[in-house]
């Protein structure tokens, strides 16, 4: 009976020995990679691909569910203001899911990872595909149905214009070449519930040092608005 006690005590003291090491060594041991975290970040605003999102922190079903309906809003509301709110929410819905398609097609990588202490420099690269040509091809084939007598009116425009969108990115054509741009990332704590470990007193020392470890670290863009100002740029070259 005594020596279970003394082999239960043993491992305490081994397991709490390496927690205090794990902790003071600032390492962790669930940590997402800076590659990893923006490959992951990419996917899930450029292919709406939560696949892996519980790797970076996105892995709370409400979280996933907001965000993909946000992403769905925003990008029928984008295709709303293009088409001068001439196109029903059905068809709006049809745009964005025939783009979506066409850009889980698409290639990311990420390269030129730089780390330096909490801050790391990495190289976003998304396979390009026919964009412009896919848009051009649809407006000249609704103005030469427009000019055959096939149009009267300004819906009647738009419905066929969206329909050779559609259309156009359901054929897309995924080159092999890729359009780069680079971005600063900052290290965050990775939480998947709605608690925020990181809200404690100064001598909760548990959650100030211990936690972190295991719920380990990953990477985000350290400015938002550069990310996708230059993710939207990419995509539509």
């Amino acid at each position: 009976m005594h020596k279970n006690k003394r082999t239960i005590l043993l491992i305490g003291i081994v397991i709490i020995a390496g927690i205090l090491l794990i902790s003071a060594k600032e390492f962790s041991l669930l940590d997402t990679s800076a590659a990893d975290s923006l490959k992951i970040f990419t996917q899930i605003n450029l292919q709406n691909n939560f696949t892996n999102a519980n790797k970076i922190g996105l892995g709370d079903k409400s979280t996933i569910s907001t965000w993909q309906e946000n992403y769905l809003k925003i990008n029928k509301h984008y295709f709303q203001i293009e088409f001068k709110n001439t196109l029903p929410d059905e068809k709006l819905t049809e745009l964005v899911n025939a783009e979506l398609a066409m850009n889980k097609k698409r290639k990311i990588e990420i390269n030129d990872v730089k780390i330096k202490g909490d801050t790391a420099t990495v190289k976003i690269s998304i396979s390009k595909t026919n964009y412009s040509e896919i848009v051009d091809t649809a407006v000249k084939k609704t103005a030469a149905a427009k000019k055959a007598g096939k149009i009267s009116t300004p819906k009647e425009y738009s419905s066929v214009l969206a329909d050779e969108l559609i259309n156009g990115y359901k054929t897309a054509k995924i080159s092999n070449e890729m359009s780069s741009f680079s971005i600063v990332c900052k290290k965050d704590l990775i939480t998947n519930t709605k608690k925020k470990y990181m809200q404690h007193s100064d001598d909760d020392w548990v959650a100030r040092y211990i936690l972190p470890r295991f719920t380990g670290h990953c990477w985000y863009p350290q400015n938002m608005d550069e990310f996708f100002e230059k993710l939207n740029k990419a995509i539509e070259t």
